[in-house]
């Protein structure tokens, strides 16, 4: 396929973000997208010149071996995005409309409750109704241990104040930043700040 030079969306599997560029600049810019690297339809990779390719969909087919029961719902996502998109008449790749209870982004101040899963195993209840949000894990890997030795929550079911995120929104690629209240009863004790591992999924649940 020829580039026809025209601007559009390129979308980066692995950190959700998103510009609009021709090919010519997205190559220059380290993009890793069709069609200069890779082919509409198939199973290649989908970056942005900031996130590696072994996070990729074909990085875990091609070179880790994952056949589809190992894939992780997000990676299913990102193929079936991948296979069904193809340029128009004018350049543009088009793709499925994003599902609303599956966002690649999430904010406190979403509402509702939604499930926020983590590459580790673990998996985070937030709660954003009402004036005091709500965070809890629900499940942990334990043969995963954090940079800091902890885990973000004391322990698994324990419902506690999310006060906030650190560089929000909470994405689909990297980390979640979650600044937690009542994590202690120490006298003056007001947050803590914890980063999950790198999230996968995030899902309405209410």
């Amino acid at each position: 396929m020829t580039d026809s030079g025209e601007p559009f969306v390129h979308w980066c599997e692995v950190c959700g973000k998103t510009e609009v560029l021709t090919s010519e600049q997205a190559y220059r810019k380290g993009w890793d997208f069709p069609p200069r690297m890779g082919a509409w339809g198939a199973i290649s990779p989908r970056t942005c010149n900031a996130c590696p390719m072994n996070q990729t969909v074909w990085w875990a087919i091609q070179m880790d071996g994952y056949d589809a029961e190992q894939l992780s719902s997000h990676q299913h996502e990102v193929a079936t995005r991948i296979v069904a998109e193809g340029p128009d008449g004018k350049g543009r790749a088009q793709s499925p409309a994003p599902d609303p209870n599956r966002p690649d982004r999430l904010d406190v101040d979403a509402g509702g409750s939604w499930v926020v899963s983590t590459r580790s195993g673990s998996n985070y209840l937030l709660q954003l109704d009402g004036d005091e949000r709500m965070v809890s894990r629900l499940a942990v890997d334990d043969g995963h241990v954090h940079s800091d030795g902890a885990h973000p929550l004391r322990r698994d079911g324990e419902t506690l104040p999310l006060l906030g995120l650190v560089d929000p929104p909470i994405q689909v690629g990297p980390p979640a930043y979650l600044v937690i209240g009542k994590v202690t009863d120490e006298p003056g004790y007001v947050s803590t700040t914890r980063a999950t591992t790198p999230v996968v999924e995030i899902r309405r649940v209410d």
